[in-house]
Formats: structure tokens, C-alpha cells, sequence
């Protein structure tokens, strides 16, 4: 079930500079199923974190209802993703 607002606030929390803030920020979209926070995990599949690029991975995998575009060691993947969540 897609959620039918966004989360306040989630939008900067993905953002935050702390990186355990965005790894989490990136899990609570996957289960909130919050499609309007797609276009930034997009963005933090190239997060200088790899457990963040993880988390944002698995996140759009699970809002476009468990299929996978690619992962963020792919180059291609994020074209993808961009075209799948614009």
C-alpha cells in the first residue's frame, strides 16, 4: 500500500549531513512506501556512504515493488531509477 501523504520532514532528513539520520530516513521511505521521497533515494545512490547507497537501494527496490533497475555500483542504474521515479 503506497502512502497517500509524505512524511513531514522526511524530505530534509534525507539530506542530513549525519549519516546515520539519512541511512535511517532511507529505511522509514521503504516502509512508509512514501513514493514522493523516490527521487532522493535516486540522488543517494551516489551518497559518499555505502551503507546509505545500501539502505537507498533497498528502498527503491521495494517502491517499485521488488524489482531491481540496478544497484549503486552500477553505472547505468541510476539513469534507471531516474527514469523510473520522475
Amino acid at each position: 500500500m503506497v502512502t497517500a501523504q509524505p512524511a513531514p520532514g522526511l524530505p530534509a532528513l534525507l539530506n542530513d549531513s549525519n549519516e546515520k539520520v539519512r541511512l535511517l530516513a532511507a529505511e522509514v521511505v521503504r516502509y512508509r512506501q512514501d513514493l514522493s521521497a523516490a527521487p532522493q533515494l535516486v540522488r543517494l545512490l551516489s551518497d559518499p556512504s555505502e551503507r546509505v547507497r545500501a539502505e537507498a537501494h533497498r528502498s527503491l527496490v521495494a517502491l517499485n515493488g521488488g524489482d531491481d533497475l540496478g544497484g549503486p555500483s552500477e553505472p547505468e542504474a541510476r539513469s534507471k531509477w531516474e527514469a523510473r521515479f520522475k
